[in-house]
């Protein structure tokens, strides 16, 4: 939870708006230093919201593995990827939550194998975010579902994964999660003696549209830079433990 904490303060928009603060804050005292501050929390909130600065940060994440051919394992693990703490319409599952899913039912109906949903409790409150993704996958028709709840990172997910396999005697895992988040999570699987299939999805890179549809800023693609720049910090953080 500390290390959701720290991202949100020090990544963009939250370090942003801390530079900008800073900067308010100094404009008296030292009026230069806090102008050029200023100038550079522009520069950068601009530059991570265009579509190029993002897709230059998320497109090495997202073409590090294909898509899977002729899978040969014991088990589709999906990881979460967020949820809601309450909803109308009771599918309290995120977006990346819901592309992930997505894929493992295809995968399942592909090969016929069981499933394990990771994510434990995002929010005092709510379920665990494997139980709602559990909840969507059922509702959409998949079968054989087993659910992790206790884990709260992707470290976590592998070391309950790795329980869950070795009690039945499965070596080889699909590992399905968004593209961008692939690298970090084969990592900790790998180093937790977890043989896996990458099987990326949800996609954030899109090369399409017109030049100048790559230096227009947009929220989305804010977004976009935030998740590479947070992965990026994880490999080096999940690397030096």
């Amino acid at each position: 939870m500390i290390e959701k904490v720290l991202s949100f303060l020090f990544f963009p928009p939250g370090g942003l708006v801390l530079l900008l603060l800073i900067s308010i804050f100094l404009f008296q005292r030292k009026k230069k230093f806090a102008i050029a501050m200023l100038i550079l929390s522009t520069l950068l909130l601009y530059s991570l919201s265009t579509k190029a600065v993002a897709e230059l940060l998320i497109f090495p994440l997202e073409n590090l593995y294909s898509q899977p051919k002729d899978i040969k394992a014991d088990v589709i693990v999906v990881l979460g990827g967020g949820s809601f703490n309450y909803c109308p319409d009771g599918l309290c599952i995120g977006y990346s939550s819901i592309k992930r899913a997505a894929y493992a039912l295809i995968l399942q109906k592909e090969t016929g194998l069981p499933v394990i949903v990771c994510g434990g409790k995002l929010f005092s409150s709510g379920p665990p975010e494997a139980e709602t993704m559990a909840v969507f996958m059922e509702r959409l028709g998949g079968r054989d579902i087993i659910v992790e709840s206790s884990s709260i990172n992707t470290w976590q997910q592998a070391i309950e994964v790795k329980k869950i396999m070795n009690g039945r005697g499965w070596k080889r895992a699909v590992l399905v999660t968004s593209a961008f988040h692939m690298a970090r999570s084969v990592y900790a699987f790998k180093r937790h003696g977890i043989e896996v299939v990458p099987a990326p999805t949800d996609y954030r890179t899109d090369r399409s549209g017109a030049f100048i549809s790559y230096l227009l800023p947009y929220g989305e693609y804010l977004v976009t830079s935030f998740l590479a720049l947070h992965e990026y910090l994880g490999i080096v953080y999940y690397r030096l433990r």
